[in-house]
């Protein structure tokens, strides 16, 4: 068949579907197969990863790690024997699996897709079963190496509170200068220590390393406390404890040149005690022992700071002693000549008041006068010799300064009872003056009025009046002067006397008005007979004594006359009546 028979056969419209057909079936083939290879491949590269992942665990490692501890611990031999002969299985399947990976990669490499689809699935459950056994073994290594783990946690955690130690130590670097060498020092032999822990795990002696991490806490324990305590001890010491020495040193020196008595509080054998357990506790704290020199340096803090309070408190004390001597000597002239003045008086009024109780209060009052004066001599005297403590003796000062006021208090309430005595008689006196006067004025104003009937009626008082006037002076002639009964009658003689006296000025008053309203009603008389008629009842009624009611009648007459005028009438006239 020439060339133009083929082109003529392929000219033809059943070869050309043909020929399509075998070609797409053709594509579709490579197609397929090589989605085939691309999953093949894929799940390869996930099973390698799976191998190398159990591959990966550290078993070698953990075994050699067990055969060395088996060597000083023969409880785990037999067990690390069984690890070592399960190893051994383990390693022969990873040589193995390593094989048939391989073998199946080269498979799809060069198209054998069905022996590789099998080789797939038998490493699928290999690499499961083999999974198994390096997890079961790890297990069991992992129980075995038990406590070097927790030795190794245990050690993880002290690195890191040992690195936390030294940035606090860089932090505090300029507080604790003082103590800086022994602090390296201390970490330089932590860091040894660590070493050599790492020494006793490498070579299995977990006894050994177990004791070196229980002297690593120990050792941070210690610097982590001095750490924390030095840098205020530090200040303490060589700061506050001097200064406090100072202090102690200039106030004594000054307080004792004021002559205050110091010697019982031992201040110069405490500050000599006290510098020489500092010099002991500047040289602990240098070499980081801060227990002692804690105990000593905030014992000698309380104790300096006792001193400057105590000598203050003698100093404050000598200070009041001095003003309390002086007010003591003034009381003391002052209750002297208090007592003098009182005793006179009361040697004046004893008899005329009665005051005889008074002679027996005067005699004691002397006698605590007096043993107050020989206390604050006794005082005087012991507080020029220094030999007791200021805070000591202002005690006993403050107590003769109570005994002195007491006293002057109880003279000055029987000075207070004599004057109040002679002021109640002075002021009955002044009374029965002021009660004459008044008694002669109301017996002026009954008779100028030419008033018989009230003459009559007050007689009783008028007399009453004069029983207490003549009372008071014969209360008054007595001796002793009953100085109560003397008050009582005083005081009940002004009442009745100052009633007596306004009930006559009303009387008076009233007596005046009927007599200007009787003569102002006269103008009409004899023009009006009913104004008369009414006049002379008004006229009869006044004559009875009977004044209200004649002023009542009199001023009903006129305003018959002049209604609502009537008052006004009655003034204008009794005003011409004076003027006449």
């Amino acid at each position: 068949m020439n060339l133009d028979d083929i082109l003529a056969l392929l000219s033809q419209r059943e070869v050309l579907f043909g020929l399509s057909g075998a070609l797409f079936l053709l594509i579709s083939v490579l197609v397929f197969r090589r989605l085939r290879l691309g999953g093949y491949l894929k799940k390869l590269r996930e099973l390698e990863i799976r191998y190398n992942s159990i591959k990966s665990v550290p078993l070698q490692f953990k075994l050699n790690k067990a055969i060395a501890l088996a060597r000083v611990n023969h409880e785990i031999t037999e067990q690390t024997q069984t690890c070592k002969e399960d190893f051994a299985k383990i390693y022969e399947n990873f040589k193995s699996l390593a094989v048939m990976l391989a073998d199946t990669e080269d498979e799809l490499l060069i198209g054998k897709l069905k022996t590789a689809k099998e080789n797939l699935a038998d490493l699928g459950s290999l690499i499961n079963e083999e999974q198994k056994r390096v997890e079961e073994l790890d297990g069991r290594l992992n129980s075995i190496l038990e406590r070097e783990n927790q030795q190794r946690y245990e050690i993880t955690r002290l690195k890191d509170e040992f690195r936390e130690v030294k940035s606090q130590i860089a932090s505090k670097a300029a507080a604790l200068n003082f103590s800086m060498e022994t602090i390296e020092h201390e970490v330089s032999e932590i860091e040894k220590m660590f070493t050599a822990f790492e020494e006793w795990m490498f070579a299995s002696e977990f006894e050994k390393a177990e004791s070196k991490s229980a002297e690593i806490n120990e050792a941070l324990a210690v610097i982590k406390n001095q750490i924390d305590t030095l840098p205020d001890l530090i200040s303490l010491a060589k700061g506050l404890l001097p200064r406090l020495l100072d202090d102690v040193a200039f106030n004594y020196s000054r307080i004792k040149q004021k002559g205050v008595f110091l010697n019982h509080l031992e201040v110069s054998k405490n500050l000599d005690l006290i510098s020489a357990t500092l010099k002991e506790d500047l040289s602990a704290l240098r070499q980081g022992l801060t227990d002692r020199a804690k105990e000593h340096c905030e014992e000698n803090q309380k104790r300096l700071q006792q001193l400057l309070a105590a000598m203050e408190r003698e100093d404050k004390a000598f200070d009041e002693i001095a003003l309390i001597n002086k007010a003591l000597l003034e009381a003391s002239t002052e209750n002297a000549n208090l007592f003098t003045e009182v005793r006179k008086s009361v040697e004046m009024v004893a008899i005329r008041f009665g005051f005889s109780q008074l002679s027996t209060s005067l005699p004691k009052i002397e006698k605590e006068m007096m043993a107050s004066m020989e206390t604050y001599r006794k005082l005087e005297r012991m507080n020029r010799e220094k030999s007791i403590p200021a805070s000591t003796l202002l005690i006993s000062y403050k107590e003769c300064q109570q005994d002195m006021a007491n006293q002057t208090k109880d003279t000055q309430l029987i000075k207070e009872q004599v004057l109040r005595a002679s002021s109640d008689e002075e002021r009955a006196k002044k009374q029965l003056l002021k009660l004459h006067l008044i008694m002669n004025e109301i017996e002026v104003k009954i008779h100028r009025h030419r008033l018989p009937q009230i003459s009559e009626n007050y007689q009783g008082d008028v007399a009453r009046c004069h029983q207490y006037i003549e009372s008071i002076e014969e209360l008054l002639s007595v001796n002793p002067l009953d100085i109560k009964s003397l008050n009582l009658t005083v005081s009940e003689g002004i009442d009745y006397i100052y009633k007596l006296y306004n009930n006559v000025n009303n009387i008076v008053g009233m007596v005046d008005m009927v007599e200007h309203a009787i003569v102002f009603g006269n103008k009409y008389r004899s023009s009006f007979p009913a104004v008369d008629s009414e006049l002379t009842r008004a006229e009869l009624s006044f004559r009875n004594g009977e004044y209200t009611q004649a002023l009542t009648i009199a001023l009903s007459a006129i305003e018959k006359l002049h209604p609502n005028q009537f008052e006004d009438l009655i003034k204008e006239n009794a005003r011409s009546a004076k003027h006449t």
